[in-house]
């Protein structure tokens, strides 16, 4: 979550491992805008998204 947090602060990269309510398992290449309430919000692509934290599976910086 700190990683998160700190790219949502610099407006860097992120690839996340993400699993649905559905147990399926994507990756996802997002620029964070806010992690609160236990959401991440993000640009995937060029639409906003929100992720549920407990789903994120792993998150390291992409750039």
């Amino acid at each position: 979550m700190a990683l998160l947090q700190a790219a949502a602060g610099d407006g860097r990269t992120v690839r996340l491992g993400y699993v649905d309510a559905n147990g399926v398992y994507t990756r996802h290449v997002v620029v964070p805008e806010s992690v609160r309430h236990g959401q991440l919000t993000a640009v995937d692509g060029a639409a906003p998204r929100r992720f549920a934290l407990h789903r994120v599976t792993t998150a390291e910086l992409a750039d």
